[in-house]
């Protein structure tokens, strides 16, 4: 997820035409993080608590693991909106995160 200088024409070509523009990717990213709270607060009632700590394990895992550690790229962390989107982001997960432990 390196800031790449594709042309336009390569950009067609990849998952993406917003893949490189680190502002995009984290709106998009906040975006599904905000659709991923919100869909589990529809259904956490009703689901049993295996459910629930199996999925908790999961997206910890993911957090910790790929999202955290993308979230503080040095291009990101050297960027003061882009620092505070980040923040944002890393606030709302660890939200869904405490959340889901609390129904443990």
């Amino acid at each position: 997820m390196e800031h790449l200088n594709y042309s336009k024409f390569n950009r067609i070509f990849l998952a993406g035409k917003d893949k490189g523009d680190l502002a995009k990717e984290l709106e998009h990213l906040l975006i599904s993080v905000k659709v991923l709270y919100k869909g589990y607060m529809i259904d956490i009632d009703t689901m049993d608590k295996e459910d629930l700590k199996y999925d908790y394990l999961e997206h910890k895992n993911h957090y910790e693991q790929n999202l955290r550690p993308f979230l503080m790229k040095k291009d990101i962390l050297m960027d003061k909106n882009l620092c505070e989107k980040a923040n944002e982001i890393s606030k709302l997960y660890e939200e869904f995160l405490d959340t889901l432990a609390k129904r443990l």
